[in-house]
């Protein structure tokens, strides 16, 4: 393991089992960020920002399977200070669920992202799921950092369907009340990644800055978490570290499957 969790692995993992999520700082360096910059940057991303615009999101531009789109992406998918961590948390086996990049727009409070867990929209046979998030500049409440709330996760599988059945991006479940509890904002730097559990609830504020904000996600799954619903991406079951399983463990219990 390297050194960021050679000294502190039982600490990180008591913290991502009580909150269900993690800040590490400065696992990045500066080549690591300038290859992202030059991805970011190159015509074919540009081109794929600009049609994977979403106005059900307020502009927001989700551009999915990166580790396709340039090779930089998937170096970084497979960055060992960001796998040792995942590994301390889904263990030695270690599978890609999806790869994305979320796109605020710089129109004035545009791609907000509301309260959510990941799982309802991909659930699994378990829990052993996560999600990597980079960004490549400061990342405030005022351009739209995301926030969790701490200890979320300890909930379960929330409802995020509406009365009629319909999927919703939201949760929708009289076992969440926003009011009591209180978030914390995902501040990070360049060369900063933040790491939240499948059950943890999260959201993102709406960009109120001059620039856009940018951000690179890695879905990490251990490879015997075998997704039973939901959509798959040509990213899904690409392995990062360790061997393929020749088994699958279940124990998600009873697990709500989004509607089709």
């Amino acid at each position: 393991m390297s050194a960021i969790t050679t000294g502190m692995s039982h600490t990180l993992r008591e913290t991502y089992d009580r909150d269900g999520y993690l800040i590490l700082r400065g696992v990045l360096n500066g080549a690591d960020l300038d290859e992202l910059r030059d991805a970011i940057d190159s015509p074919l991303l540009q081109h794929e920002r600009e049609i994977n615009k979403r106005a059900d999101y307020g502009g927001l531009s989700i551009i999915h399977d990166i580790i396709h789109l340039h090779p930089a992406f998937l170096k970084m998918a497979r960055h060992p200070g960001m796998l040792d961590v995942v590994e301390g948390l889904v263990g030695p086996n270690i599978e890609i669920q999806h790869d994305k990049i979320n796109w605020k727009p710089v129109e004035q409070n545009a791609g907000e992202v509301k309260w959510h867990q990941d799982f309802p929209y991909l659930p699994h046979s378990n829990f052993d799921v996560c999600a990597a998030f980079i960004v490549l500049d400061e990342t405030r409440p005022e351009n739209g950092c995301m926030r969790v709330i701490p200890g979320s996760h300890k909930l379960g599988q929330l409802s995020h369907v509406d009365e009629n059945g319909k999927l919703l991006r939201h949760v929708n479940d009289d076992r969440f009340d926003e009011s009591r509890h209180e978030a914390v904002d995902l501040q990070l730097s360049p060369g900063d990644i933040s790491i939240h559990h499948v059950l943890a609830l999260h959201s993102s504020y709406p960009n109120r800055a001059a620039n856009p904000r940018c951000a690179i996600i890695y879905e990490y799954r251990a490879a015997d978490a075998m997704q039973i619903a939901g959509g798959l991406t040509k990213s899904t079951g690409v392995l990062v570290r360790g061997q393929v399983s020749k088994t699958v463990r279940c124990d998600a219990g009873v697990v709500w499957l989004p509607p089709k």
